[in-house]
């Protein structure tokens, strides 16, 4: 496995590396392989129908969130370190290659 950078975000470590991680080590050891932004924006699309264009305090803009802080977000949720039934369930079903593509994709700022 390729050597990552560790970096903190908001109190979660992440690592950010070429290799790839299984999704149940998540919570344990929070390992994403290198985010590919293409499949991020195909991906996409469920998450701009809630975070979207709209009333921006209702539902938090993700566009142009670092890679790090969307990462930690997502996970967590997904272990449960972050509260909110709908954004769990998101979570849990993406594994560590889709959270990882939809970090580099929404860090781009993109919106469309």
């Amino acid at each position: 496995m390729a050597e990552g950078k560790r970096l903190i975000c908001g109190g979660l470590v992440a690592v950010l590396c070429g290799g790839a991680a299984a999704a149940d080590a998540l919570c344990s050891d929070p390992v994403l392989p290198a985010g590919d932004a293409a499949y991020g924006a195909y991906l996409a699309g469920s998450c701009r129908s809630c975070h979207g264009a709209g009333d921006p305090g209702a539902i938090p803009a993700i566009a142009g969130m670092t890679r790090e802080d969307f990462a930690a977000a997502l996970i967590g949720y997904r272990c449960g370190r972050r509260t909110h039934a709908g954004m769990q369930g998101v979570a849990r079903s993406l594994g560590p290659r889709e959270i990882a593509a939809l970090a580099a994709y929404f860090a781009t700022g993109a919106e469309d």
